[in-house]
């Protein structure tokens, strides 16, 4: 998504949080976030999306060769599809001698938006809402096991 983003932003050289030209996204691209977002909110899992994806044979948006989970999941998890830029600050730990990324506040409408915000975050709340809620073509069958679902209880207590 970087490199998309990196191809249809052009930066204010005296403030980074001001863009000064937007492009949209090709439309292709477009398409296929809107059906990534359609999927998960089906209930699809990110493995399912990802294969799916591939069987098809749908070019990935970066360099990988291959549509993958963790992609999937970064699309997912990314503001920027609605058009939110989420800053970070990189800074050096003189004790640990280790770099780390603080988070800055948001910039809301730095992109433009590709997926409805209501849709993001119905998304977003499916995915943190349970561990590891039902998915597939079980997930409206009731269970048959005696355990099944002991696990999930016994996290939520």
């Amino acid at each position: 998504m970087r490199r998309v983003v990196a191809q249809i932003i052009r930066l204010n050289p005296a403030n980074d949080r001001q863009p000064i030209h937007h492009r949209r996204l090709p439309r292709q691209v477009e398409q296929e976030l809107w059906r990534i977002f359609q999927e998960a909110l089906a209930g699809k899992g990110v493995q399912v999306i990802a294969r799916t994806l591939n069987e098809e044979g749908v070019p990935v948006f970066g360099a990988a060769k291959h549509w993958h989970r963790a992609y999937i999941v970064k699309l997912l998890d990314n503001p920027a599809v609605i058009g939110t830029l989420r800053p970070h600050i990189l800074t050096h730990d003189e004790e640990t001698g280790k770099q780390q990324r603080i988070p800055q506040d948001e910039v809301v409408g730095y992109y433009p938006a590709v997926v409805d915000t209501h849709v993001y975050q119905q998304v977003h709340d499916m995915r943190i809402g349970t561990p590891h809620p039902l998915r597939g073509k079980a997930a409206s069958k009731e269970t048959k096991n005696l355990f099944g679902g002991l696990g999930r209880e016994l996290r939520r207590s």
